[in-house]
């Protein structure tokens, strides 16, 4: 079995809290985009999970693994493939594949995309039929996005963002995505940020997601993290800036960062500002767009 995980970003990101667990409390709008993981399974003869990670490079070139991307029993897919066999009392093992592409540290969810997608990919393949809603379940146990990617699509995600509430959209936008040359640790951004005593709401970008209004969507995009990342790295400012020069409707971090997206109109302006990107700063540039549920 093959299935490809997307990557996502955070149209929109404010902070509401802080919880008892310690966890932010946070309202975000997603969006699953067209840039993939892949994951391939195959069940084995022996009761182990077995995990061999390889990454494509800038170019499509193979290349070693992430640095930053665990290996075995440490890997997001391989626990979320242990959660669900315990969940079921599955005695069968199971080999899978991961080709990685999206980067780490970047904000735009490729492992918690892996993980969804290996729940999802364990459930099919040992015959467990468990819907999203209990997949979902097991997913925000193992971390705060992996629900989201469950449904895929657009959503509005609240509680500490496993809260999920699918948005139907008819709207299919064009993004660049740029990944700098830095990473951002998600636990150091959310120590450097402060919870605003008059957040802002994510309604209006629902109402332009729910009519399809591409240049609305880009004037009410807000990520609350885009202010304590750029204290940690020029290259948020940068990117922004960068985008700006290139026609888009509107430019935006993507999560706790590193990396940033600008909305165009079409296709082709996507693909003639991510020329120029590309050209220009010498960066890992990707056009996308994204993606229905």
């Amino acid at each position: 079995m093959l299935l490809h995980a997307p990557a996502k970003i955070n149209l929109f990101l404010e902070l509401r809290g802080k919880m008892p667990s310690g966890f932010h409390e946070l309202e975000t709008v997603m969006s699953t985009i067209s840039w993939f993981d892949t994951l391939s399974f195959q069940k084995n003869t022996t009761e182990s999970i077995e995990l061999k990670v390889r990454t494509v490079s800038e170019g499509g070139k193979s290349s070693a693994p992430q640095d930053d991307v665990p290996h075995g029993p440490d890997n997001l897919v391989y626990k979320a493939i242990e959660a669900l066999r315990q969940e079921a009392g599955v005695q069968q093992g199971l080999s899978v594949k991961l080709l990685k592409r999206i980067p780490a540290q970047a904000g735009l969810g490729g492992g918690s995309s892996d993980a969804a997608t290996a729940l999802v990919g364990a459930n099919e393949l040992w015959g467990l039929g468990y819907s999203k809603q209990r997949l979902a379940q097991i997913a925000g146990r193992l971390g705060s996005d992996i629900p989201f990617f469950i449904y895929g699509g657009f959503a509005r995600c609240t509680g500490r963002g496993e809260v999920i509430e699918p948005l139907r959209a008819y709207t299919n936008l064009s993004v660049v995505v740029v990944k700098p040359p830095v990473g951002l640790p998600t636990v150091e951004v959310f120590r450097n940020c402060s919870i605003p005593e008059q957040p802002e709401t994510g309604q209006g970008l629902i109402e332009a997601i729910r009519h399809s209004d591409s240049r609305a969507i880009a004037g009410t995009m807000f990520n609350r993290l885009a202010e304590p990342a750029s204290r940690l790295t020029p290259w948020i400012d940068k990117l922004c800036s960068e985008f700006e020069r290139t026609g888009c409707l509107g430019a935006l971090m993507s999560g706790s960062g590193s990396s940033c997206f600008g909305v165009y109109p079409n296709a082709r302006v996507a693909r003639e500002a991510a020329s120029h990107l590309g050209t220009n700063m010498g960066l890992c540039v990707t056009v996308a767009h994204t993606l229905a549920g």
